[in-house]
């Protein structure tokens, strides 16, 4: 886990928010191996015994297909991209989501990313901003605590 935070850390300096992730190595240990159920799962990568990617997942539900995976992050290093580590990910959770009865995979990518959009537009990835013209939108913690805290 802690090489896991390194690569959360190092995915948000590269998205532009290296204040981003406000996290531990215990809360990994904590929400993916202690908690039943686990908060996450994910896949890691290896290259020559060293870790050089991950994908960090949950199991979501969709109201129109059943069951689904939500990818929160999908992260190679750069002196491991164009080797395959990227696709070798994507496909065991793919084969992964095909056992368990998933009927989709969704994720966010950062719109100037072009080239995991085309990365993924090859795989046959839809963008739901052009395909169903949906907005991905977020409570933060002030906002939820204030939202349960009043009185309806």
């Amino acid at each position: 886990m802690p090489r896991v935070l390194d690569m959360i850390q190092e995915l948000a300096e590269f998205e532009g928010m290296p204040h981003g992730p406000q996290l531990s190595v215990a809360d990994l240990i904590e929400d993916g191996f202690e908690a039943n159920p686990s908060w996450f799962f994910g896949l890691i990568a290896e290259c020559g015994g060293e870790v050089v990617g991950h994908a960090l997942c949950n199991r979501a539900y969709s109201s129109w297909t059943r069951r689904a995976f939500y990818v929160e992050d999908l992260y190679v290093q750069p002196s491991a991209r164009r080797r395959g580590v990227g696709m070798y990910l994507l496909h065991e959770l793919c084969r992964m989501a095909v056992q368990e009865g998933v009927h989709r995979v969704d994720w966010h990518v950062l719109e100037e990313n072009a080239q995991a959009l085309a990365f993924y537009s090859r795989l046959g990835a839809r963008d739901l901003r052009v395909t169903e013209g949906r907005a991905a939108l977020r409570l933060d913690r002030p906002q939820i605590e204030s939202l349960a805290q009043q009185q309806h």
